[in-house]
């Protein structure tokens, strides 16, 4: 159904999705959980590609270019709904005011069950493993990534 649809019929999208899910409950259809990705990766080409390569793997991906606007974004998410990603990945080398590092720090306090993959093309600094972190050398394939996540 469009939205032209529901703006005739005078059904609103909330209605849509309230109806849709008692018609679920009723049927006993169970909907697959979906783990949400933050990724944060200043390059716009290795942060299309790693959303494509988790999207393929079942996730759902939320995209940022820098630290600020993703720590702005976990902030957010945690005032509003009160919920937390299951997946965090971070670039180390990222521009701006805050490193990587200095992200995964402030993230493994909000987070501290979520899966923390950490991703450069160079070998890490050795403090980053005190934030219970799984480290993806950069270029990677989606089977590595896959690897990674199941760890």
């Amino acid at each position: 159904m469009c939205w032209t649809t529901f703006k005739r019929t005078g059904v609103s999208v909330n209605t849509f999705r309230f109806l849709q899910d008692r018609i679920l409950e009723q049927a006993n259809v169970v909907l697959p959980d979906v783990k949400t990705v933050l990724l944060v990766e200043d390059n716009t080409v290795g942060r299309s590609t790693a959303v494509r390569m988790f999207e393929r793997l079942g996730y759902k991906v939320v995209a940022y270019g820098d630290a600020v606007h993703a720590l702005a974004a976990i902030n957010a998410k945690l005032a509003f709904d009160h919920t937390r990603y299951d997946v965090i990945y971070i670039d180390m080398h990222l521009l701006g005011n805050m490193t990587g590092y200095q992200l995964a720090e402030k993230v493994r306090t909000t987070h501290p069950l979520a899966i923390m993959i950490v991703s450069s093309s160079t070998i890490p600094d050795p403090d980053i493993a005190t934030f219970n972190t799984r480290f993806l050398m950069k270029p990677y394939a989606k089977r590595d990534l896959q690897q990674v996540l199941e760890r």
